[in-house]
């Protein structure tokens, strides 16, 4: 780049990367993505419960999620195991008062319903972008912070405060919280880098052979160095992905099919 009046290559870059950390600038990012989620949503989802309410079971599926601006991955992910795994579970949790608004009763907080009214168009940007499935999905996750903010132990250690929102309450990161409130059982969880190949070999086979089958997650810790977005194979850091399938018959000793809850391919 040719120097002119005295402003140089180096100087747009100082100045570029300056610009690129401020507060302005990330705030105007944050600003702009919200919007432009809000707008696809707006365009693609349907009003119904379901696509089509005669048949509730052909719209629950890992399809139907398409995470938000919330940072509830863990729950979003849980959602979508548990809707491959057992569609049947995701209609018992919501009954329809016929008036705009759904009841949803936690299998891990039976005595606690919670009443919700179906999200508005400001709300496609915040919670579930469900697009044409319906929005069973939204509707299960609009209660979730409410639920969190209940009870301190629902909470993630990043969360103990529960915010001033529900959707606060839901935010923040989490593990196994959303998936023991969707199922109402204990989870089990293991660290891979201290877990044997045969066990988890044998963990994943009998959680896919189990009728229904079990809701598996996967999460991706920080990484190092510390702040890097994504791990070498791509798969974005201080994440939780849903486990939808293992062939123990598949390459390399068995092969594992995970859905990322942000939706899309």
């Amino acid at each position: 780049v040719r120097e002119s009046r005295g402003l140089t290559a180096a100087d747009m870059k100082a100045c570029v990367k300056q610009l690129s950390s401020s507060d302005e600038y990330k705030a105007v990012l944050e600003t702009n993505w919200a919007m432009y989620n809000t707008n696809q949503a707006q365009q693609k989802q349907v009003d119904s419960l379901y696509r089509d309410p005669s048949k509730p079971l052909d719209s629950i599926s890992s399809a139907g999620v398409s995470q938000g601006s919330i940072g509830d991955c863990y729950f979003e992910a849980a959602i979508a195991s548990l809707a491959d795994a057992n569609p049947k579970a995701i209609r018992d949790m919501i009954q329809d008062n016929k008036d705009g608004t759904y009841t949803v009763t936690f299998p891990g907080a039976k005595g606690e319903p919670i009443t919700v009214s179906a999200p508005t168009e400001a709300e496609r940007g915040t919670y579930n972008n469900t697009r044409d499935n319906g929005v069973w999905a939204s509707v299960i996750e609009k209660p979730y912070g409410t639920s969190l903010q209940k009870s301190i132990f629902r909470r993630s250690l990043l969360n103990m405060g529960g915010g001033d929102t529900p959707t606060e309450g839901a935010d923040g990161g989490g593990r196994y919280e959303g998936m023991d409130l969707l199922t109402g059982k204990s989870s089990d969880g293991d660290q891979l880098a201290f877990t044997s190949m045969a066990t988890t070999r044998r963990k994943m086979t009998e959680a896919f052979a189990s009728s229904p089958a079990k809701v598996v997650l996967a999460a991706t810790g920080p990484g190092l160095p510390f702040g890097s977005s994504e791990t070498t194979s791509g798969f974005a850091r201080k994440h939780m992905y849903s486990v939808t399938g293992f062939d123990p018959a598949g390459a390399d000793g068995g092969t594992v099919t995970i859905r990322n809850p942000w939706g899309g391919e």
